[in-house]
């Protein structure tokens, strides 16, 4: 309020000129300041958008039509870059499910095929057997397939 008083008590004692010359430097400075506080929330605007993209949110963009174009241009960039980080999150994605499928299917494919090897290796070995290179075959097949089994089952 005495700042009001100054500038009001000043202009009427000073010329018509350096009143003018006094509302022109005033203008001028509010003009400046509301220029610095739209600018800064601006740059503010970036900030958030920069943040949600940093943590996380991909699909979080600036709205950049309102923004000067040098600010623009930088909101442009950080959305692309939301727009690359979540195609490759995208891309890591099904790339995990494609490799817990194939480790499924194969797992699947391994398992079928090992069941009924150990299957008949049971029965071989129920069996009356007198060939002693027949009972070795046997112990390194029942030995082998049970490997084969436990491999199986540690890669699910």
């Amino acid at each position: 309020m005495n700042h009001l008083i100054f500038v009001l008590g000043f202009l009427s004692i000073e010329s018509y000129d350096g009143a003018i010359f006094l509302l022109l430097a005033i203008f001028i400075t509010v003009a400046a300041t509301c220029v610095a506080i739209w600018f800064a929330s601006q740059l503010k605007k970036i900030k958030r958008g920069g943040e949600a993209i940093a943590n996380g949110d991909f699909e979080f963009r600036i709205n950049s039509r309102e923004l000067w174009p040098m600010l623009r241009r930088h909101a442009y960039n950080l959305n692309c870059a939301a727009d690359g980080m979540s195609k490759a999150v995208d891309d890591r994605m099904k790339s995990e499910r494609f490799k817990t499928e194939l480790i499924t299917n194969v797992s699947h494919d391994l398992k079928t095929p090992l069941t009924s090897i150990v299957s008949y290796v049971d029965l071989l070995k129920k069996e009356n057997i007198e060939n002693e290179n027949a009972l070795e075959y046997i112990e390194v097949i029942d030995r082998q397939s049970a490997k084969l089994k436990k491999l199986t089952e540690d890669l699910v």
